[in-house]
């Protein structure tokens, strides 16, 4: 666990440089994995849903405005426009990062998971706990991602868990905590789209302070009273719960 956060405002650095970005159409239109960049991504998968991102989100935007090419990637019109396009996406990942980040600093994220009805008990009986490092700094990122599937299943017996429902989770923490390199390459080539999760990756061992849990009202649960208060929209902790749960320490 870091017992510092482990950089100072990288948020505000200019992590991908315009060279990143000639690298990355390149090897977009040489079918390749680009290479010695000035941060690496680190995971060869995410150059795998980019391609998905440019087969079906680019190419298609591009062809739509500018018409057919042959060979459309490797074309120097599409390269061309690819990397101005690139170039955009990055500005506004990086300003919509800065909008985010509060004045002292601290980020607001979100997650969502599948709990049982009794977590925040467990929350509250354990000190240290550990929450995880894939969050969100949007309320639309935290969502079930399975939405065909109605129950909750155990992910190592298989069988169906009982007396289980879907939160959000709501937390404040220090933005120097974030692995911001992996953030930017992550909602620069993967969340593009209507579909976008605006991902925020942490370091494990981040620091977290949980502010509340809510779920949407989806049906009335009578077992969930004990820890949670009709809100309208939604259910949200007992005050008396959410502020024990507030003084806690958690950790990603």
């Amino acid at each position: 666990m870091y017992r510092n956060p482990p950089f100072e405002d990288v948020a505000f650095a200019d992590i991908i440089t315009p060279l990143d970005i000639t690298k990355i159409v390149v090897a977009i239109a040489n079918n390749t994995v680009p290479t010695r960049l000035s941060v690496e991504p680190e995971h060869t998968w995410l150059w795998g849903i980019f391609e998905d991102n440019v087969r079906d989100y680019l190419i298609p935007a591009y062809q739509a405005r500018y018409g057919k090419l042959p060979y459309v990637r490797g074309h120097p019109k599409f390269k061309a426009w690819l990397v101005d396009w690139l170039l955009d996406r990055y500005a506004y990942v990086q300003q919509d990062i800065r909008n985010h980040i509060l004045e002292d600093g601290t980020l607001k994220i979100y997650r969502y998971l599948d709990v049982p009805y009794s977590w925040p008990q467990t929350l509250l009986s354990y000190n240290d706990s550990h929450l995880g490092i894939y969050w969100t700094m949007r309320t639309t990122g935290a969502r079930k991602y399975d939405t065909t599937s109605t129950g909750y299943i155990d992910r190592y017996t298989k069988k169906p868990l009982m007396r289980w429902h879907g939160v959000r989770l709501i937390a404040y923490i220090d933005n120097r905590w974030v692995d911001w390199r992996r953030t930017y390459w992550l909602q620069m080539l993967v969340d593009i789209g209507t579909a976008a999760e605006h991902e925020i990756r942490l370091y494990k061992g981040t620091p977290i302070k949980i502010d509340n849990i809510c779920f949407p009202v989806i049906r009335r649960i009578p077992a969930l009273r004990q820890w949670y208060q009709d809100e309208g929209e939604c259910w949200c902790l007992k005050n008396n719960i959410r502020t024990a749960l507030q003084k806690k320490r958690f950790f990603a």
